[in-house]
């Protein structure tokens, strides 16, 4: 009778515990989850643990041109993270993530940089029967092959900030703060504005017309 009754409760125990590291159980194993799906670019796995609002699913490289795509995949497959401790408030929480990760800003300032100096052949070269703008990626992403042959990221570490929410007894990813996008896009954030505007269509029209 002892035997069966302490077997009984060593596997109450034990499933017990297996439900606590279960997906979504605490709010420091959503997270877990969802950097990790980071990590891989699985955009439908970060979904799985993100609560409704925050869901996409999407491939965030997909609008990119390959190259570019897989440099910030690959990078992301470098990124290291630590999941701090939870700070839980009724049912909610933050989770606090230090990343070490791949900052390429400087391969991308080497880019503009090289950019701006081939203006006058980029001009020369060009073919008025193809689209500015695809005229302009296709050369934006040969310079860019170039430089990130020549120029390595550097290695960084930034601290992101995660809010979790109870959903139907799961904690669940409901917002990452915006520094998550220096680790997903590998520090590109910081010259986007430079960059957006050599494909402002409006000023290419009037100077290449």
């Amino acid at each position: 009778m002892k035997k069966r009754s302490f077997l009984t409760l060593f596997l109450a125990l034990a499933l017990s515990l297996a439900a606590g590291c279960g997906k979504g159980s605490a709010p420091e194993k959503a997270v877990e989850a969802y950097c990790t799906a980071l990590q891989n670019s699985d955009f439908k796995a970060m979904a799985k643990v993100s609560v409704e609002d925050y869901k996409s699913g999407v491939d965030f490289f997909q609008d990119m041109s390959q190259p570019i795509a897989s440099y910030f995949r690959n990078n992301l497959k470098l990124a290291e993270f630590s999941v701090g401790k939870a700070k839980i408030e009724s049912d909610k929480a933050t989770v606090a993530v230090k990343f070490k990760y791949k900052d390429a800003e400087n391969v991308f300032r080497a880019l503009l940089q090289e950019f701006n100096n081939r203006q006058d052949q980029i001009f020369s070269e060009f073919d008025k029967s193809v689209r500015i703008d695809s005229w302009l990626h296709d050369y934006f992403t040969k310079i860019f092959e170039e430089q990130k042959e020549k120029v390595a990221p550097l290695d960084k570490e930034i601290t992101v900030i995660f809010h979790c929410v109870k959903d139907q007894g799961s904690w669940k990813v409901s917002e990452a703060e915006d520094e998550i996008y220096m680790v997903m896009f590998s520090g590109f954030t910081k010259v986007e504005d430079e960059i957006y505007a050599i494909f402002d269509l409006d000023s290419l029209m009037e100077k290449w017309g």
